[in-house]
């Protein structure tokens, strides 16, 4: 019997392209991650975090409807809609200096480049 120790982690993935959005959630499934939601935006993200507390979000830094992911950051954390224990990973294709300096500020747990 094989232990699977991330079957229960909770996980909600913010992104607005469904290709990079069926990538990441095809690479967690295959290391065994199931409680997986996902939201197109950042007012889905917000309503989401109202409804459950998540263990992990990983979200695009470049979200376009309204609201980035920069100030979907701050309004999680401000609202305290996401325990101070939960992991906020940023993923985007940019890598300019601006973006990473914005993204340093913000101190997420991680910060991830789209091939």
């Amino acid at each position: 019997m094989s232990v699977k120790p991330f079957i229960n982690t909770k996980i909600l993935i913010v992104e607005e392209q469904p290709l990079a959005l069926s990538h990441m959630k095809r690479s967690l499934e295959q290391l065994d991650f199931r409680n997986l939601k996902f939201a197109e935006h950042a007012q889905a993200a917000i309503e989401h975090c109202r409804i459950e507390k998540f263990d992990l979000v990983i979200c695009s830094f470049d979200l376009t409807k309204r609201q980035d992911g920069y100030q979907l950051y701050e309004e999680l954390k401000s609202k305290r809609l996401v325990r101070n224990a939960t992991s906020f990973i940023f993923v985007s294709a940019e890598t300019g200096g601006e973006l990473v300096h914005s993204v340093i500020e913000l101190q997420p747990d991680d910060f991830l480049v789209k091939p």
